[in-house]
C-alpha cells in the first residue's frame, strides 16, 4: 500500500513529540539530581514528613511513610509526589518509595539508585506514550 504524505508527516510529528517529551523529562530529572539536588532532598523529606504527619493526625496510629516518586516533567522540571491513585495512570509509575531507603543508605548510593530507576522509567515512558 502506498502511504500518503499526511500519514508520513503524522508519524514524523509523533516521533518528534515523543523525543521532545523524553528530553524534557530527562532534563528535569538531571536537574533534580544535580543543580537543584538540595531542593530535591528537602522535597523528598518534606513531602514524606507532611504525608506521615497527616496520616498520624487522621488515624492516631503509628506514623507511616507514604510512597514517594521522582517525576521528570515535560516542562524540564521535576516533582516529588506519591504515585497517582487512578489505574491505569497516564504514565508508568517511576521507582516507588524513593524515601524508604534514603535514611539507611549513603547519600551517593541513594542518588545512584534513584538515577538508575529514573533512567529505566524514562525509557518505559517513551514506549508508553
Amino acid at each position: 500500500m502506498d502511504r500518503g504524505e499526511g500519514e508520513v508527516e503524522d508519524h514524523q510529528s509523533l516521533i518528534h513529540d515523543v523525543y521532545m517529551n523524553f528530553t524534557a523529562r530527562r532534563a528535569g530529572i538531571i536537574k533534580a539530581l544535580t543543580t537543584t539536588l538540595m531542593n530535591f532532598i528537602d522535597s523528598a523529606i518534606l513531602v514524606s514528613a507532611l504525608s506521615s504527619f497527616t496520616f498520624f493526625c487522621v488515624f492516631f496510629g503509628s506514623v507511616q511513610k507514604d510512597v514517594l516518586c521522582l517525576y521528570g516533567l515535560p516542562t524540564e522540571e521535576w516533582e516529588v509526589r506519591p504515585p497517582p491513585e487512578e489505574v491505569p495512570s497516564d504514565l508508568p509509575e517511576p521507582a516507588l518509595g524513593i524515601n524508604f531507603v534514603r535514611d539507611r543508605m549513603i547519600r551517593s548510593d541513594w542518588l545512584d539508585l534513584i538515577a538508575a530507576h529514573s533512567d529505566s522509567w524514562l525509557l518505559l515512558t517513551v514506549t508508553f506514550i
